[in-house]
């Protein structure tokens, strides 16, 4: 994809953009309140709350531990820390209880809601300077409406509120970019990943990624920069580096007081010894499947670019499919609805044809970003593919959130075509449907009242 491809989209004037980004945020955030606390207070009335995916986690891990805070205090042994996660998101929702004198978990859940209108109102803070009014709202609104983003808003789980964190965190790398970052914005990027990194450790992995963007220099992070600057010092560059070994440094103490990445009762089924590649080649997959519902045309036009490179890519992408045996094995191994649809596809020499092809079709994207650009979405996917290479399960909600993200940065600066738009159409009418359709089977016909 050439350099004027990817910015015919871009507005030239940065400043425009901002006249009226106010007022489109908060027409944003406004419509995001709405919907959210709307289904959340209905589920609030019928005293029940949406059975989203993953939604007993909150009964099994997250609310007993928050309980445990609110009755106990701060400080807990080892074996009475009940999940696998940094514990951040506990502590401040055992705060408002505590604050509020009661341990019902419905304000937490408000607070949860709250949080999750936050995610796509922040990612609409990183589109708005670098793209068109209509990119930034379908393509904030594609991330809210994320099964594994929204649905999970509504109860107690730890995921938006340090997929919040994160992309506070990322706002100046993709809307100034390496060459006009300043030190301070420097200081406030680590102080949020922190705190993504203290809610899901899983995140200390952007540290390392976004000091490689500083260090090299990485030009495609922003396609619209104030005004262009002379190239940055390497000095310069690594002291804008040193505040990110604070995400890595906080998470130091549990990992020695864990001996590991997790709890030790969580050792088995989050931690493997060997590299799994089952999780690397999903990433591919997953990659392959976004940006066949977001951004369609980019795949069309990449695998016509160069023909000889498309079907060398696809050999080695469908071998390591082969390798890797993809293909579904347990609930408890392999959950997501990517998965759960691969099994209505036949295994062809242990691999799943379903998620094969899709893997193939990421293959291609990473590839193409390293060949042609941007840049930073092969290094992100790379970095992102190791950082799960170690994980025993190969849920699909630990992969949508990261991927989406960059896939719907990537697609703010291409030009949309009307396959790309037919496509975000209809990634946003089934996932806004999901909720209802939630509701309809939790509750049945008429909603009778309580």
């Amino acid at each position: 994809m050439s350099k004027a491809e990817r910015e015919s989209s871009v507005p030239g004037n940065a400043s425009a953009i901002r006249a009226h980004g106010w007022r489109d945020l908060v027409m944003f955030a406004a419509l995001c309140f709405v919907v959210d606390f709307g289904f959340f207070m209905f589920s609030y009335w019928r005293k029940d709350p949406i059975h989203v995916l993953h939604w007993d986690d909150e009964s099994i891990y997250h609310y007993p531990l928050i309980l445990k805070y609110i009755q106990n205090g701060f400080f807990l042994r080892g074996d009475d820390y009940t999940t696998a996660t940094t514990p951040l998101f506990h502590v401040v929702s055992a705060l408002l209880g505590r604050i509020l004198g009661t341990p019902s978990p419905w304000p937490m859940r408000a607070f949860n809601v709250a949080v999750t209108v936050a995610v796509p109102v922040a990612f609409f803070r990183i589109l708005a300077p670098t793209t068109s009014r209509l990119n930034a709202w379908v393509l904030s609104l594609a991330l809210h409406f994320a099964p594994y983003m929204w649905a999970r808003g509504f109860v107690l789980l730890t995921e938006n509120l340090a997929t919040l964190m994160v992309l506070l965190a990322l706002t100046p790398m993709f809307v100034r970019g390496p060459a006009n970052l300043r030190q301070r914005e420097m200081l406030w990027a680590a102080f949020f990943l922190v705190l993504a990194v203290l809610t899901r450790q899983q995140w200390v992995w952007l540290a390392p990624w976004i000091s490689a963007e500083i260090l090299l220099r990485d030009a495609s992070l922003a396609p619209v920069a104030d005004s262009p600057r002379p190239p940055v010092p390497i000095g310069r560059r690594i002291q804008l580096c040193l505040p990110l070994l604070a995400p890595v440094l906080v998470l130091v103490p549990f990992l020695l007081m864990w001996r590991g990445f997790v709890p030790p009762n969580f050792h088995a089924a989050n931690q493997s010894g060997a590299t799994n590649w089952r999780a690397v080649v999903f990433t591919l997959t997953a990659l392959g499947f976004y940006m066949t519902l977001l951004a369609p045309s980019q795949l069309i036009s990449t695998i016509r670019a160069s023909p000889r490179v498309t079907v060398l890519v696809a050999c080695l992408a469908a071998s390591l499919c082969l390798l890797s045996g993809l293909r579904f094995r347990s609930i408890h191994v392999d959950n997501g609805y990517l998965w759960k649809v691969s099994t209505m596809f036949p295994n062809v020499f242990g691999a799943n044809v379903f998620l094969s092809a899709f893997a193939v079709l990421g293959a291609l994207i990473w590839v193409a970003a390293f060949r042609g650009g941007p840049r930073w979405l092969g290094s992100f996917v790379l970095v992102f593919a190791i950082s799960v290479s170690h994980v025993n399960m190969n849920f699909q909600k630990y992969y949508e959130v990261t991927l989406l993200i960059a896939v719907l940065i990537f697609a703010r600066s291409v030009r949309a075509s009307r396959l790309d738009r037919v496509a975000q159409a209809l990634w946003l009418v089934a996932g806004f449907s999901y909720i209802p359709f939630k509701l309809v089977t939790q509750y049945g016909r008429g909603f009778p009242r309580p």
